[in-house]
């Protein structure tokens, strides 16, 4: 895979045939001073690139490029300029704002994937928002299905999103973690290898921002604190600032991931640390108890404090792996991922091939 700075794509190295021919529109992709940001979608669209097709990518805004607001409209201008010169099958869009700009751009067939945009699951009961951040979930949703009855396909990542979706192809498909990253390793190699002494106890956040309020990050710290209380010394980790192929030697090194999230779709963090046999403590968000369903020790618990706290001072004590990889190998890998998305492409065109007959 490469990328040139400034320019509108990323061109995929490992096409293995002549179809399908796709183009994958995002936002979010990894620069280097944010790493882990959309790289779920650079693994996705590399394992595609590895199973069968060509893949490229357009970046709604890339480096160098325009700023977060303008850069939506002149992406329309950008992507009609290229697909005027390359010939696609189709267009795959991450999120919906990435939808919009292809349905304004492509005459292709459009495939959609929507990452909690409908409506992100919370835990009961609701936290009460402020008027800002219940307009933008608002407007978020609106956009999610307008960009959903423009669409050819319309992917989701948390089943309880399919009933917001309408038309003909409607799937849900999280994407899962490279099998063949996330791996278990040898913690005290891990420790070593990110400079670490092995004999403390680490726990990480599972957010790049203490200040997102959505990520929960004050109750992460009641957490620790009812943790100290209980006599369980432990170090704190943030989730951030880690490129993707370091990521397996974090979740390796530390000893539990605590999930303290007031809003999720469907958490890539959890996925990887099930496949590196990591324990998750997690609030009841997105699609986490399906992830965490069979999977010990670990679990989904309620938005407390205390409760959260005895359960990871269970699994600290211990300090035992989890069965996650064994659990979760089927049904969450990257492989199931793009296996069905290469299903999802061929009914699409199959659709549109006999809607023209």
């Amino acid at each position: 895979m490469h990328c040139d700075a400034g320019t509108d794509e990323v061109s995929i190295d490992t096409a293995t045939g002549d179809t399908p021919r796709v183009l994958h529109v995002t936002a979010m992709w990894p620069t280097a001073d944010r790493p882990a940001s959309g790289a779920f979608v650079q693994a996705m669209v590399r394992g595609l690139g590895k199973a069968r097709g060509r893949h490229d990518v357009f970046l709604i805004r890339p480096e160098g490029g325009a700023g977060r607001r303008t850069s939506y409209l002149t992406a329309v201008t950008r992507l009609t300029r290229l697909l005027s010169s390359r010939k696609y099958d189709l267009v795959h869009a991450q999120y919906a704002h990435a939808g919009i700009v292809c349905a304004l751009a492509a005459r292709l067939p459009l495939v959609l994937h929507i990452h909690g945009e409908f409506g992100y699951r919370d835990y009961e009961p609701r936290v009460p928002r402020g008027l800002g951040e219940r307009l933008l979930y608002f407007k978020d949703s609106l956009l999610a299905r307008i960009a959903s009855r423009l669409a050819d396909a319309t992917i989701v990542v948390n089943p309880h999103d399919l009933r917001h979706v309408r038309g003909r192809v409607r799937k849900c498909i999280p994407i899962g973690p490279d099998e063949g990253l996330f791996v278990p390793l040898d913690r005290a190699a891990a420790c070593s290898e990110l400079g670490w002494g092995k004999d403390s106890l680490k726990v990480l956040f599972a957010g790049e921002s203490t200040e997102r309020l959505e990520k929960g990050y004050p109750l992460f710290r009641s957490i620790l604190d009812r943790l100290g209380a209980l006599g369980v010394d432990v170090e704190e980790v943030i989730f951030r600032g880690y490129r993707h192929e370091e990521v397996p030697v974090l979740l390796n090194a530390v000893d539990l991931v605590i999930l303290t999230s007031r809003t999720e779709a469907s958490p890539t963090i959890v996925k990887e640390a099930n496949f590196c046999n990591l324990p998750v403590v997690s609030t009841p968000v997105g699609d986490v108890e399906d992830q965490l369903d069979g999977i010990s020790p670990g679990g989904v618990f309620p938005p407390d404090p205390d409760i959260l706290a005895e359960a990871a001072a269970d699994i600290l004590r211990g300090r035992n792996r989890s069965n996650g990889r064994e659990m979760a190998l089927e049904k969450w890998s990257l492989r199931t991922t793009v296996s069905r998305l290469l299903e999802t492409y061929s009914e699409v065109l199959a659709n549109k091939r006999g809607g023209s007959a």
